[in-house]
Formats: structure tokens, C-alpha cells, sequence
């Protein structure tokens, strides 16, 4: 059965094999997928997986135009349908079935001349009326699959009006448009068979931006029903209206924060949501389990997940998800060499070291309650080279650029704070971590918690 996952990725990865949507990419075998990346990230899937991926908008060879596709009627119909979200071509205002028709015209000619579809197409827009006519005429009706044959014969009548024909000229111009750049000194090579292969096909973020091949690629997968994984950066309106009843497996990532709406729509109808610790979402994971897993709600409040994660940004976590199933908490992480596990994960120890570390701590007691201290103001360009540093020069200009609104955001937490001084006893009853020597002791009481927990296989699947 189909699953739709859906990320809250870190909102700054150390590197691409370090988001959980990579990762998921890599372990999701035995099928065709498309994952949509994040340009940032492509350089380095680029040079350590190498040929082991398919990059959409660098092949030299055909995807969409090929034997195995425009020869099934639901795989054609699909490729259709993709067509359709490129303007120039839905302008001409065809219904999808059209479309079809027409690519079942190519899918013949191209059988009964032995071409390459992409061939068949450049040589059929660059023919004559009576040549096109011609051609489809050659097509001898025992060729023309069974349950076929009814849609070929009357695109083939239809296509002997002139208007029928005119239309047809136009919609193989617009379609040609799409394949041409895969004509080399004027012949294409043999289409891929991507599908057959369980290939995964990355296609830039940036890509989706644009009318072009990449485009129609994925509006394929989608309308196929191939299973997509999608970051942060893929345009939402592009893939909204098959969440609901996508038969393939679904991942899409999300940054924290980002479209809240949009978020709390996918995860109301996610299988799986996995959390960044780095940044955790607790309003969100709790909203989800309440619908998914009312046993864990029940057994841990909104408040238990912001004390362990939100509140306490624990450093040794960092490349590491939280989810549930089956009645439990999981901890997935990255570990240094790039490998993904799963754990069971109690938060229940965690949760009382850290209480009794703030019951013992001096500065937790009323008699001890001191003014709270200004956060000193962020020096970003000093904070911009280090979080640069120790990321890797290929995320330097990534980091650059959220350094400020973080920055922004601190000192606009310092002026909240000004105001709101005369909270204090309530604030300082469940203070932050201000400090490294606070910081290292609730990491310590995460370590501690961990060591009280059995070990378990790496089961992840």
C-alpha cells in the first residue's frame, strides 16, 4: 500500500546526504522514482552517486517519447495529461484525449517506419498534408493493438479534414518544442527505459520553475502515479491535487515554518511525519498524533516534546528525526558515515533526568530569582563564517543567507523579552538554555537516557 511521508527537515543540512529526503531516495528500491531537489544540494548527489542517478535536464536521451510509454494507453494517457500543464500547449484548448490519439498516430508511424518516436515526430512536423497523410495510410490495421484500433481509426478520419489536420500540425509543433534538444547531428539515441530499470530521475527544484521538459517529466510521474519524493523548494501548486489519492509513495519535505497551512493540510494527511529535533515542530507532531496515535498522545503532552526538543536544542542530536508507529517513538538518524537508522525511542527518561536536573539546579528556587540577562546582540558576520566553516564551502552562500533572519529573529526575541520583565517569576519558573554549561548538561541527561534504553537492529525499510 502507498504511503505518504511527510519531513521536517533541518532549516540548514550539513549536506545533502544529511536530509532525511535523500536518504529516502536512496533506500526506496525496487521502483521507479523521481526525487525534486533543492539546487543547492545537486553538486554533491551529482558527484558521489554519479551514474547511479538519472539528472532530467542533463540526459542526452529521450524520457517521456518512447515505445514502453506512448505504446500503454494508460501510461500515454498519462503523458497526455502532463502536456497539459505546459501553456502552449493547453492553449490550443485539446482535451486530453486528443493528445493521446495523436501520440498513438507517432507510436504506429514510428513502428511501421522502424524510427525512434522522437524521430518520427521531427520528421512528421517538417511533412507535408499528403506526406502525413501518407504515412498514416502505410499503417497496416493488423499492426494496431486490440482495443486500439477504434481510437486510431477515427483520429485517423478526423485528421483527413482540415482542420483536423491543422490542429494536429500545431500540437506536434508545441510538442516538439519539448523533445527537440535531445537531437544530436540529427538523430536521437534509443529512449531511456527508466521505468523498466527502476531508475531515480533527480530533477532540480529550479526546473519546475520553468515551461519546459523537466515540467512535463514530473507532471508524468505524477499522473502515472510513480512514486515522488519532493523538497522544500518544489512548487506546491504543481503537486497539491494528487496528495489526497496518489497511489504511488509519497515523500515531501518541508522546513519549519514554512506555508503553516499548507504543512498542517499534508501532515493531516501523512502516514508518517518524521520531525527534526534540530527544529521540532511540537504543535504540528502532537496535532498529527492525535489523529494517528491517541495512545502516545495520551502517554506524553505537547509540553513533554517542547521541554526535550524545542526548548533544549540538543547539539549531539543534530541530524536526527523523530516519528511513531505502532504506539512508539523513533528516533531516525544520520550518522557520520551517511548512514540512516532506527531506533525505538522513550522519551520518558529523558524527561525526568531533565526534571530532576531542574529541581536540583540553584537557579530554578524562587529565593534565587535574579533579573533576566539581555541576550547579547548576534555579530552575523562572525556567526555567517563560522556555521560556514563547519558545514563545507559548497553551503557557505545557503547558511550566508539565513543567518540574517535568524539574527533578525534573536533580537527581536531580546526586545520581547525587555517587555515583558514584569513576567519575570513566570518566565524564569521553565527557563531556556542561555548558556553553553546548561546546554552540556541537558545534552548529558540525553546521553544518559540513551544508555537506559536497549539497543536495536537498524530495521529501517
Amino acid at each position: 500500500m502507498a504511503d505518504l511521508t511527510f519531513n521536517i527537515e533541518a532549516k540548514v543540512s550539513q549536506g545533502a546526504f544529511k536530509r532525511l529526503l535523500v536518504q529516502q531516495a536512496l533506500h526506496l528500491t525496487g521502483q521507479p522514482r523521481c526525487l525534486v531537489l533543492n539546487d543547492v544540494y545537486l553538486p554533491e548527489v551529482k558527484k558521489l552517486l554519479g551514474d547511479n542517478i538519472l539528472i532530467a535536464n542533463e540526459s542526452k536521451k529521450e524520457f517521456l517519447l518512447s515505445d514502453e510509454i506512448i505504446s500503454d494507453p494508460q501510461m500515454r494517457l498519462a503523458l497526455s495529461n502532463a502536456y497539459l500543464s505546459i501553456d502552449r500547449i493547453n492553449s490550443i484548448h485539446l482535451n486530453n484525449a486528443f493528445i493521446s490519439s495523436a501520440l498513438l498516430v507517432i507510436e504506429m508511424v514510428a513502428k511501421t517506419n522502424k524510427e525512434h518516436p522522437p524521430y518520427t515526430l521531427g520528421r512528421l512536423i517538417n511533412s507535408s498534408t499528403d506526406e502525413i497523410t501518407a504515412d498514416i495510410k502505410a499503417v497496416k490495421a493488423a499492426t494496431v493493438p486490440q482495443g486500439q484500433k477504434q481510437q486510431f481509426k477515427a483520429i485517423s478520419g478526423y485528421l483527413q479534414k482540415s482542420e483536423g489536420m491543422s490542429t494536429f500540425k500545431e500540437l506536434l509543433n508545441s510538442i516538439w518544442r519539448l523533445h527537440k534538444g535531445f537531437m544530436i547531428k540529427g538523430e536521437f539515441q534509443k529512449p531511456h527505459t527508466w521505468q523498466k530499470d527502476n531508475n531515480l530521475i533527480v530533477i532540480p527544484a529550479s526546473e519546475l520553475q520553468k515551461e519546459g521538459y523537466s515540467k512535463v517529466l514530473f507532471e508524468y510521474f505524477l499522473n502515472a502515479q510513480v512514486s515522488v519524493l519532493l523538497d522544500s523548494d518544489t512548487p506546491i501548486s504543481l503537486y497539491s491535487a494528487f496528495i489526497s489519492d496518489f497511489k504511488g509513495d509519497m515523500f515531501i519535505s518541508f522546513a519549519k515554518g514554512q506555508n503553516p497551512s499548507m504543512a498542517s493540510n499534508i501532515a493531516f494527511k501523512a502516514s508518517n511525519l518524521l520531525v527534526s529535533v534540530e527544529n521540532f515542530d511540537a504543535e504540528l507532531f502532537c496535532a498529527w498524533l492525535a489523529k494517528y496515535d491517541l495512545k502516545l498522545l495520551k502517554k506524553y503532552s505537547i509540553k513533554d516534546f517542547e521541554t526535550a526538543f524545542k526548548d533544549y536544542q540538543v547539539a549531539s542530536y543534530s541530524n536526527s528525526f523523530l516519528g511513531a508507529e505502532d504506539d512508539s517513538l523513533f528516533l531516525y538518524r544520520i550518522n557520520d558515515k551517511n548512514e540512516l537508522s532506527k531506533r525505538r525511542f522513550d522519551l520518558a527518561p529523558v524527561l525526568k533526568i531533565l526534571k530532576k536536573n531542574r529541581v536540583a539546579s540553584p537557579s530554578h528556587e524562587k529565593e534565587e530569582i535574579k533579573p533576566v540577562v539581555q541576550a547579547p546582540k548576534i555579530d552575523e558576520d562572525e556567526l555567517s563564517q563560522t556555521i560556514a566553516k563547519a558545514v563545507g564551502d559548497n553551503l557557505a552562500s545557503a547558511v550566508e543567507n539565513a543567518i540574517k533572519p535568524l539574527a533578525d529573529k534573536i533580537n527581536e526575541l531580546e526586545q520581547l523579552q525587555k517587555d515583558a520583565s514584569h513576567q519575570l517569576k513566570e518566565t524564569v519558573s521553565s527557563p531556556p538554555s542561555n548558556n553553553w554549561s546548561e546546554m552540556e548538561s541537558i545534552d548529558s541527561a540525553f546521553q544518559e537516557a540513551l544508555k537506559r534504553q536497549p539497543d536495536t537492529d537498524n530495521d529501517w525499510s
